[in-house]
C-alpha cells in the first residue's frame, strides 16, 4: 500500500475554510450563560483564510523563518535524573524552518515551525503506557525481566511518544531489561524524517541497550508492523482525533493529516495493534496497546474492540481545566483472555452491546477501571497530579514555579 503523502486539488479547497468560524467569520461566545456572536479573530471576518499569509505567518521580510526565543519559564530548573542526549547540540544541524525543542528531561525532539507539533497527549500516553506495564510485571509477579522489551507505536509522527516510552525505561527502569527493541511506524514521509533526527540526536545508532527502527509505511499494511517477525509487548497509537465531517481542515497538509482521517482511523489501529500485540506463552504476563483519543467519539473504541480480540482493562479521562469535559481519553487494553470475565460474556452476546452512536462515553462502561487525570485548575496552574506526571518525566510545572 503506498503511502499518501502529497495533498490533492481538494484538500487545499478546504483548507481555505477558516477553521475557527468554519468559514461563517463569526464565532459564538459565552458570558455568564449569555451566547453572543463575535468577529472571528482567524479569518478577520471574512470566513475564509489566505494561505500565502498563514504560510509566510512567521516569516520575516526576507522571508527566512522566525524561531520562536527559547521559553524561559524556568530558567533554573535541571532535570535531577534521567540521561542525557548523546549528541552534542552544537553538532545537530537544525534546518530554518525547524526547532529542537525540549520533551523528556534532557531530551529533545525536531519539530517543524507552523505544523502539527507534540502535546500533553503524547506525555500522558507515554507515562500511561509505561505505568500500566510495569504494574502488570508487578501483578503477575514478573520483576525481574533477564530479557527485552519490544516496543512499537503505531502512526508515531515525530516520534514523541515512542521516544518518551524509552526514556521513561531508560531512567527510571533500566534494572528490569537488558534491550529494548523500539519500531516507529509512520506515513508521512517529512514526520519520519525529522523523528529520525531526534533518534539520532538523543540515541544515537543502535547499542547494545537500544535497537530503533523507523519506517515510512502505512500502519493498514501489516506486513511492515513485523519487522524481523518480531511481537510487540507494548503497542502505543494516538488516531487522528476527527473525522473530514467533524470540522474545517487546517491549511497544513501535514497537520491535516495528525488530526483527521485520511488514511484509516480508531478502527485501523486497533485492527493493526491486534496483529502485531504478543500472543504466546513464552511469557505469563500480557501485552498491552495504549491509545489516545478524543473523548468526543469513545464509543468506537468500545465498539470495535467487539469486534476483535481486544479488552479494555482501564480507561483514563483527561480533562484540560477543573469543572470542564474530558478532552481526551486513553485506553488500556490487553487481549480477551487476560481481560475481565463479564467483558468476555458480553461479546457471546455482541449485538446487544454496540453504541448505536458516536457519542462520549460516561463512566465505566464493561466493567473497566476508570481513572480521570485534571490537567489544570480553576487558576489556570497545573494540578498537583500532572505536576507529579511531569515531575516523573523530567519536567517543570506550575506547581514548584517559585523554586525554579
Amino acid at each position: 500500500m503506498e503511502p499518501e503523502l502529497e495533498p490533492t486539488p481538494n484538500d487545499e479547497i478546504l483548507s481555505k475554510i477558516c477553521y475557527k468560524c468554519k468559514g461563517i467569520g463569526k464565532k459564538h461566545i459565552r458570558v455568564k450563560k449569555v451566547i453572543s456572536m463575535k468577529i472571528c479573530h482567524v479569518c478577520e471576518g471574512i470566513g475564509t483564510i489566505n494561505l500565502n499569509r498563514e504560510r509566510n505567518k512567521r516569516k520575516d521580510k526576507n522571508g527566512n523563518f522566525i524561531k520562536k526565543p527559547i521559553r524561559n519559564t524556568y530558567p533554573n530548573f535541571k532535570p535531577s535524573y534521567g540521561i542525557d542526549p548523546v549528541c552534542d547540540e552544537d553538532k545537530i544541524i537544525e534546518e530554518d524552518d525547524e526547532e529542537l525543542c525540549y520533551l523528556t528531561g534532557n531530551w529533545r525532539i525536531f519539530q517543524k515551525i507552523n505544523k502539527h507539533r507534540y502535546s500533553s497527549d503524547d506525555l500522558v500516553t507515554s507515562y500511561i503506557a509505561i505505568r500500566e506495564y510495569i504494574t502488570i510485571l508487578s501483578n503477575f509477579n514478573s520483576d525481574n525481566i533477564t530479557t527485552g522489551i519490544n516496543l512499537i507505536d503505531i502512526g508515531c509522527g515525530l516520534g514523541s511518544i515512542l521516544l518518551t516510552n524509552i526514556w521513561i525505561l531508560l531512567s527510571h527502569y533500566s534494572n528490569k531489561f537488558q534491550v529494548l527493541n523500539c519500531l516507529g511506524v509512520e506515513l508521512q514521509k517529512t514526520r519520519i524524517e525529522n523523528a529520525k533526527k531526534s533518534f539520532l540526536f538523543n540515541l544515537g545508532d543502535n547499542n547494545n541497550k537500544v535497537f530503533w527502527k523507523l519506517i515510512n509505511s502505512d500502519l493498514r499494511d501489516h506486513n511492515q508492523l513485523l519487522f524481523n517477525d518480531i511481537k510487540y509487548d507494548i503497542v502505543t497509537g494516538s488516531p487522528p482525533y476527527f473525522i473530514p465531517s467533524m470540522g474545517s481542515q487546517p491549511n497544513c497538509f501535514e497537520s491535516t493529516g495528525c488530526l483527521f482521517e485520511r488514511n484509516g482511523g480508531i478502527e485501523c489501529y486497533i485492527d493493526a495493534a491486534v496483529k502485531c500485540m504478543r500472543r504466546d506463552d513464552t511469557r505469563d504476563y500480557p501485552a498491552i496497546f495504549i491509545m489516545a483519543n478524543t473523548s468526543l467519539t469513545s464509543s468506537r473504541v468500545y465498539n470495535h474492540c467487539l469486534l476483535t480480540d481486544l479488552s479494555i482493562i482501564k480507561r483514563i479521562d483527561v480533562i484540560p481545566k477543573e469543572g470542564r469535559e474530558s478532552l481526551f481519553s486513553v485506553f488500556v487494553m490487553v487481549f480477551d483472555e487476560f481481560g475481565s470475565d463479564n467483558y468476555s460474556l458480553l461479546k457471546k452476546d455482541i449485538n446487544s452491546q454496540f453504541f448505536k452512536t458516536v457519542k462520549r462515553v460516561h463512566g465505566s462502561v464493561r466493567g473497566e477501571a476508570i481513572e480521570n487525570i485534571c490537567i489544570r485548575t480553576l487558576d489556570n496552574s497545573h494540578s498537583i497530579q500532572y505536576s507529579n506526571i511531569l515531575s516523573f518525566l523530567g519536567k517543570p510545572s506550575s506547581f514548584n514555579k517559585e523554586i525554579y
